[in-house]
Parts: C-alpha cells; sequence; structure tokens
C-alpha cells in the first residue's frame, strides 16, 4: 500500500493538487446576485450604472448594498467595499 500512496502522492504534486488553496474570503457571506452588485460597485460604477449593466432596478442595487454592508463587518461606505474588494482580489 505505501508504494501506491507514494505514487498516488506523486500523481497529485504532478497535477498541482498539494497547492495550498486560498482560505475563505469575507466575501464568502455574499449571496451571488450581492457579489455581483459589490464587483460592479467595485469597479467604480454609480447605482444606477450597476443596475443597467446588471439588467436590475437601482431600488434592487440599493437593497442589495444594504445587505452587503450589513454582512460584511466594518463596511459602511462605497470606499471601504472597494478596499475589501482590492484586498481580496487573487
Amino acid at each position: 500500500a505505501a508504494g501506491w500512496a507514494a505514487r498516488a502522492a506523486a500523481e497529485l504534486h504532478a497535477a498541482g493538487g498539494d497547492r495550498v488553496r486560498p482560505g475563505p474570503t469575507p466575501l464568502d457571506v455574499l449571496t451571488p446576485q450581492e457579489l455581483r452588485v459589490a464587483l460592479a460597485v467595485g469597479r467604480g460604477v454609480t447605482n444606477h450604472e450597476a443596475a443597467e449593466q446588471l439588467f436590475l432596478s437601482v431600488k434592487t442595487v440599493e437593497f442589495h448594498l444594504g445587505n452587503i454592508y450589513r454582512k460584511l463587518d466594518g463596511v459602511h461606505r462605497r470606499a471601504q467595499l472597494v478596499r475589501l474588494l482590492s484586498q481580496s482580489a487573487p
């Protein structure tokens, strides 16, 4: 069995499977739609522009931003959200 384990480990290493994967980020608490809104805001667009790009109403974008600010500890303004997004980028 030791031979098979060594071979499996070698195959895993060759495939890059033993590389350290990034841990969870604060953004993991967001729903997919909230993340889409956050990323749009992170690109510097207005609520109106985000709504157009994401095919949402401005009120829906505002609703999601409220949820984002509530879920992300210490994020209460757009600038803080942009900073968090830049820190979380690979």
